[in-house]
Formats: structure tokens, C-alpha cells, sequence
């Protein structure tokens, strides 16, 4: 589900805050800094950058915090900005689809260590090559999110990403949790 909403976010972004605000609101202060012909280029490296701050500010934040619960937290709260991004709030939507690379950046490799924790041996290697495999559907979703946006608009896309970021919460929460022993 990261990979999917990470690929699906720089994809869309840009056109995601054209297409949501309309023509009066593109002067606001958001769209006038990213749309102004010498700043159409700055809006994918400001959201590579926020991902960035957003994965190393949270990094110590995983040595006094459970990295589950942390990512539970983080994707939850994607998920309720993407819902934001979703109701078509002009400016609102724009910043709050913005924001979220802060709360993205650190899913998948949380995801990735969450589970391989009690792997041993061999089963790691399998395990980190499954996991690194299903990132297929960073290759499909979009896909489908595109034809939803064609077909409905692209507020209506980001709905697609909503489940996953609330199953990949769950998954932090609770679901990590499953099947090991308590130490």
C-alpha cells in the first residue's frame, strides 16, 4: 500500500492542486508560489524534501517510541489528510495533500522491518525478497487510480489510497504483533 500512495503522490501532486482549486483560488499564496512559471519546477523538490525531513526527523523519534505505533500514527494521519486532500477544500485540500509526504516517508521501511522481526536465517532472505517484490503494486494501483480520476476526478482517486493507509496502520497497531511471542 506505501509504495502505491508514494508512486501515486508524485505523480499527481502537481496536477492534483491545479485541477482541485478553483480559478479564484489559484492565487492564493499556495498556488501562487508553485504555479508561478519560474516555480513550476520546485513543487516534486519541496515534496521530495518534506519526505526527507519527515524520515530523518522521525528516526529518533523510533529510538524512544515503538516504530509500530509510530507508524500507526504516521498513517493514520495520511490517511485522514488524504480524506482532507478528498472533500475538495481549495487550499485546504492542497496543503493537506502536501503534508503528507511527512507522514509517508517512513512506511515502507518500518513496514519492511516490522515484518521480517522474528525471522532467522534463510527465511530473511524470503522474506525480504517477497517483501521487496510486492512492490508490484506501485506499478498497478496507480493505474487505477489514474482511470478514477479520468472517469470521476482525481478527489475521488485519492480515495483509493485511504484503505491501505488505514490497513497499513492496523498493521503497525496491531497486525505486526500477530504470531510472536511476548518477550
Amino acid at each position: 500500500a506505501l509504495p502505491i500512495s508514494q508512486s501515486f503522490l508524485v505523480t499527481t501532486t502537481p496536477t492534483f492542486q491545479v485541477k482541485l482549486l478553483p480559478a479564484a483560488d489559484r492565487r492564493g499564496a499556495v498556488c501562487r508560489f508553485f504555479c508561478a512559471r519560474k516555480f513550476r519546477g520546485t513543487l516534486p523538490i519541496f515534496l521530495s524534501l518534506l519526505f526527507t525531513v519527515g524520515r530523518f526527523v522521525s528516526t529518533p523519534i523510533m529510538a524512544k517510541v515503538d516504530a509500530g505505533k509510530l507508524l500507526g500514527v504516521y498513517m493514520t494521519a495520511s490517511a485522514v489528510l488524504f480524506f482532507v486532500a478528498f472533500l475538495g477544500l481549495g487550499p485546504v485540500s492542497v496543503v493537506a495533500m502536501i503534508v503528507s509526504y511527512l507522514f509517508v516517508s517512513i512506511g515502507y521501511p518500518v513496514v519492511f522491518s516490522l515484518t521480517l522481526t522474528g525471522f532467522q536465517g534463510s527465511a530473511v532472505k524470503t522474506g525480504s525478497s517477497a517483501l521487496v517484490m510486492s512492490i508490484v503494486g506501485a506499478a498497478l494501483i496507480p493505474l487505477l487510480m489514474s482511470a478514477i480520476a479520468d472517469a470521476a476526478g482525481i478527489n475521488v482517486a485519492l480515495l483509493v489510497a485511504v484503505p491501505g493507509f488505514l490497513y497499513v496502520a492496523w498493521y503497525g497497531l496491531f497486525g505486526c504483533k500477530i504470531g510472536l511471542e511476548r518477550k
